[in-house]
């Protein structure tokens, strides 16, 4: 292996966070952002922390910014 596997402390719960992210997906469409690099490895950093990929935790943290506006 090349190091690309990691296990996962619980993969019930690992499973049912990935089902919540499918099942919310919708309409979702692609975009590109320019980021400066220091928040880019910020997010990075975070991401792996709460074992999600970078761009979810971006589309997710996005969201949030906009249903807070929309509230």
């Amino acid at each position: 292996e090349l190091g690309e596997w990691r296990s996962v402390s619980n993969v019930d719960q690992t499973i049912e966070r990935y089902q919540q992210y499918a099942q919310n997906q919708g309409d979702v469409k692609a975009v590109s952002v320019e980021l400066l690099a220091d928040d880019l490895e910020v997010l990075r950093k975070v991401a792996e922390q709460s074992d999600v990929p970078v761009s979810r935790l971006m589309a997710s943290v996005l969201h949030q910014y906009v249903a807070h506006l929309s509230a």
